[in-house]
């Protein structure tokens, strides 16, 4: 969170993604993390990346393999996304969220 104002999203945002399609436990659960963090200093700003990481998020949900112990963090991650870019977010994943 200390150092978020000076990461690029579009810069690491790659790897995030990367990281939460492996669905490794670990990785995931780092993503989901991330994500939350950069939304909560971003805020409007990471509406440009909803494509890259709601589909995502929403397929570690989905997913019955992935422990359940991933899905809090992602879970947490959709409902930062959703609160930092509301429009956005209520205009294209608002309907698959829920």
């Amino acid at each position: 969170m200390g150092c978020g104002e000076h990461i690029e999203v579009t810069e690491v945002g790659q790897y995030i993604k990367h990281a939460l399609e492996s669905k490794e436990n670990d990785c995931t659960k780092f993503a989901a993390g991330i994500i939350s963090d950069l939304s909560g200093i971003h805020f409007e700003k990471m509406a440009d990346f909803l494509d890259d990481f709601v589909p995502c998020l929403h397929e570690i949900l989905r997913d019955q393999t992935v422990h359940r112990d991933n899905k809090i963090p992602a879970l947490e991650a959709l409902g930062d996304l959703a609160i930092n870019c509301p429009n956005k977010f209520c205009e294209k994943y608002l309907q698959w969220t829920m």
